[in-house]
């Protein structure tokens, strides 16, 4: 068969049957793939086409009841409530950006993102047509005679209107032509970045074709019309004496504009200094377990049937520290959770919540240097403790109710999926298996090294090479033949949140780039501003004033307009990073220091980019200044 699209949510190598795994785990209703028993879990996703005109909610609402009278709910053998109608449908085109479960075949996007960088795309677009309006009507008096002239000969406002509009319309292609050209240039380096597979043959459909024609066209028209109306207006009389006027209104809408474009950069400039923030904590924060220096490498079955001989052997090298087998380890992903039932103060709970079960071996707490607050960890000292004792952490012992951890130490406790029986001897310190985006959940751990698939080791600090060597020779005398794949915790912590450290680096780079296209506008704006008052300035240097009083005089203005820019944007950008951080669990407080960084910055900026105009103007030669004009 061909290769499916780039841009599926699903790629593969080979396809199998489903029947291949008929009998392979069972017969019968007791199949657990094939039979009724076991249809509540989540191993299976279903793909349907519907008939022409059904919607997604009509399916959803069918699909329920079509599953609720074939498989009604029912209670099996350890007391669990099992209903199988409570099932999700989504359009397969919604899955890769806006699916939400965690059971999907590829790590999923993020429609939020999409919408995100849309939106910046925009403001550049925005600030960009802000500035050409901006420069058009101010510098619209060296065109003033051509106006004047083509009027007197005849020329109508009308006719002056469409040629000026359509000189914007003009400039417009040629950037598109020229912005085409370098997105060529950058798309590979973006698309190593990014790792998306992007070409422009998303651009190069007729959809895509539609939609940059109309961006063309907009942004033609939207930069254009105004400053093409305001040249077209001019009265020919005025012009030919020379008596053309900017007009109060003119000026003031330079200056909305340009406070509208710096509120913008003020608030892209806001947002990355919290999202700067954030993702340092993550990287940093304390996830209740040590981190560094633990590698992960899959446990085949030799190594699990002989663990006793397996583990003494790691050991005896000294750049093993500790060495441990899990169902799970941190960084994974917590799904399984079959069930339990507690006494509590006299009161039986049979699966009030949702509790993963995580299968270990002894030592994994020593391993990854987690603390228990009641209670002990596990011993082989104790032999009833491979059979009946669990662990609980600190949020599944408030979610029974108990008081204190060490209320919950001693009670008796059972879980099913195995079905087995014993008492609490221990309550670990809350860690995060899964990452900051969730809150902790309750967890309960319990001795079951042959349900294990996870060998972690905590290795000497700089002796990764000697233990890797080590760990080789010791799974070749045990498990001859396999290759040793490991990777570190560190990696695979960095790796849930890689697709979010990747956006936000774009984020920044396209926020840089708002700022700059603004600091364009206002050196414009600088320029003409120290054009206009050049007689100005000449005249106060005659009567005494100093370099740096003129170049106060004008700075000050600009000054205000980034003030108010703050003002407008710190509000906006507050909201829209509380909302933003409301994806993660864990997360920073906005605090002081975005405003301070913020406005600080967008003054600077700013500053800097007047500067140079004024100081040029202020220590000009006021003899050439009275010149002028």
């Amino acid at each position: 068969m061909t290769d499916g699209p780039f841009n599926s949510h699903l790629h593969f190598d080979l396809l199998a049957s489903y029947l291949t795994l008929k009998g392979l785990f069972g017969s019968g209703d007791n199949d657990y793939f094939h039979g009724t028993t076991n249809f509540s879990d989540n191993v299976t996703l279903v793909y349907a086409r519907l008939a022409p005109g059904v919607g997604g909610a009509e399916m959803q609402a069918k699909v329920a009841a079509f599953v609720d009278r074939r498989l009604p709910a029912r209670t099996d053998p350890e007391g669990r409530l099992i209903k199988a109608s409570d099932l999700a449908v989504m359009p397969v085109r919604d899955i890769h950006l806006r699916s939400r479960t965690n059971n999907e075949f590829e790590p999923a996007g993020d429609i939020k993102y999409v919408r995100l960088f849309t939106l910046i795309a925009a403001f550049i677009l925005i600030i960009a047509g802000v500035n050409f309006t901006n420069l058009a009507s101010a510098r619209a008096s060296r065109r003033a005679k051509e106006v004047g002239l083509k009027k007197v000969a005849g020329a109508s406002p009308r006719i002056l209107a469409v040629q000026f509009l359509g000189e914007s319309l003009f400039m417009t292609f040629a950037a598109l032509v020229f912005a085409v050209g370098i997105a060529s240039l950058v798309l590979p380096t973006f698309r190593a970045f990014t790792g998306h597979p992007l070409n422009f043959g998303l651009i190069l459909t007729p959809g895509g074709i539609l939609a940059s024609l109309g961006i063309f066209i907009l942004t033609g028209l939207a930069a254009g019309l105004y400053p093409s109306f305001y040249l077209a207006s001019f009265r020919p009389t005025l012009i030919l004496r020379g008596d053309l006027t900017k007009g109060r209104g003119r000026a003031a809408l330079r200056k909305a504009l340009v406070v509208f474009q710096f509120a913008i950069s003020s608030a892209l400039i806001f947002s990355v200094v919290v999202i700067s923030r954030q993702m340092g904590y993550v990287r940093n924060a304390d996830l209740g377990f040590g981190r560094e220096n633990i590698i992960l490498i899959p446990a085949n079955q030799p190594v699990i049937n002989r663990w006793d001989g397996v583990k003494s052997a790691l050991l005896q090298d000294k750049s093993i520290l500790a060495a441990t087998l899990s169902k799970r380890a941190p960084a994974g992903r917590l799904l399984a959770a079959p069930g339990f039932q507690a006494d509590v103060n006299g009161q039986q709970l049979r699966s009030t919540f949702f509790m993963p079960h995580n299968r270990i071996e002894h030592g994994f707490f020593e391993t990854y240097g987690m603390t228990f607050v009641a209670g002990r960890d596990f011993s082989t000292e104790v032999p009833t403790d491979a059979a009946e004792a669990f662990v609980l952490n600190e949020t599944a012992v408030r979610r029974l109710g108990f008081a204190s951890p060490a209320d919950a130490v001693g009670v008796p406790l059972q879980v099913f999926a195995p079905n087995r029986a014993g008492r609490i001897i221990g309550v670990v310190r809350d860690f995060n298996y899964e990452s900051l985006h969730r809150p902790v959940v309750p967890i309960v751990t319990y001795i079951a090294p042959n349900q294990a698939n996870t060998l972690s080791l905590r290795i000497a600090r700089g002796s990764l090479d000697r233990a890797v060597r080590h760990v080789r020779n010791v799974f070749g005398q045990f498990s001859p033949g396999v290759e040793v794949k490991y990777d570190f915790l560190n990696d695979r912590l960095a790796a849930l949140y890689r697709n979010e450290e990747r956006m936000m680096d774009l984020f920044k780079a396209f926020s840089l780039l708002a700022v700059f296209v603004s600091c364009l506008g206002l050196f414009g704006l600088a320029a003409y501003s120290a054009a206009l008052r050049t007689k100005e300035i000449g005249v106060r240097k005659v009567l005494g004033a100093s370099t740096a009083t003129v170049f106060a005089l004008l700075s000050k203005e600009f000054t205000k307009w980034v003030v108010a820019a703050n003002l407008i944007a710190w509000p906006v950008a507050f909201f829209a990073m509380r909302r933003w951080l409301g994806n993660f669990a864990y997360r920073v407080n906005v605090g002081l220091w975005p405003f301070i960084l913020s406005g600080a910055l967008a003054f600077l900026v700013a500053l800097l980019t007047v500067s140079y105009q004024s100081a040029r103007a202020a220590v000009s030669d006021p003899v050439d200044a009275l010149r002028y004009e």
